[in-house]
C-alpha cells in the first residue's frame, strides 16, 4: 500500500516538474519572439534608431550599403534612407507594389510586422529619432 502511494506521489511530482519546465520554456520563447509567436506587433513607439535602422541592417544593407550600394540606393544611414522614403520607393518596394523593384531582391517579402513598423515610422514623419 505504501509503495503504491509513493509511486503515485512520484508520478504526480514528475508531471508537475514537466509542466513547470514546459511553461518556463514557453515563457522564455514568447518573451523573445512574442511578435512571431503571439501575433503581436507593437507599432506604438517605432523609432529610426531602435527599429528601422535595425531592419535595414538585417534586410537591406548587405546590398544597399558600403561604398558601392546597389543602384546607388543606400539604406545604411538616415539621410540616404529618408530620400527613398520621401519618393515612395521604400514603401513600394517592401510591399512589392507594381512598378517598384520587389525588395528584398530574390527573397521573400518582409514579414507583416516589419512592414507595419516601417509604415508606422513613415506615417509618423520618418523622423531621425
Amino acid at each position: 500500500m505504501f509503495k503504491q502511494v509513493l509511486m503515485k506521489g512520484t508520478l504526480i511530482i514528475s508531471i508537475w516538474v514537466l509542466l513547470i519546465t514546459l511553461l518556463v520554456q514557453h515563457t522564455a520563447c514568447t518573451k523573445h519572439n512574442k511578435e512571431d509567436v503571439l501575433g503581436i506587433c507593437d507599432t506604438s513607439n517605432v523609432t529610426y534608431s531602435q527599429d528601422v535602422a535595425q531592419l535595414m541592417s538585417t534586410h537591406c544593407n548587405s546590398c544597399h550599403g558600403g561604398t558601392s550600394p546597389s543602384f546607388n540606393i543606400s539604406t545604411e544611414n538616415y539621410t540616404e534612407l529618408k530620400k527613398i522614403v520621401d519618393n515612395g520607393t521604400l514603401w513600394g518596394s517592401i510591399n512589392h507594389h507594381a512598378g517598384f523593384f520587389q525588395m528584398p531582391k530574390s527573397s521573400a517579402k518582409l514579414n507583416a510586422c516589419d512592414i507595419e513598423k516601417i509604415g508606422a515610422w513613415i506615417h509618423a514623419g520618418a523622423l531621425n529619432n
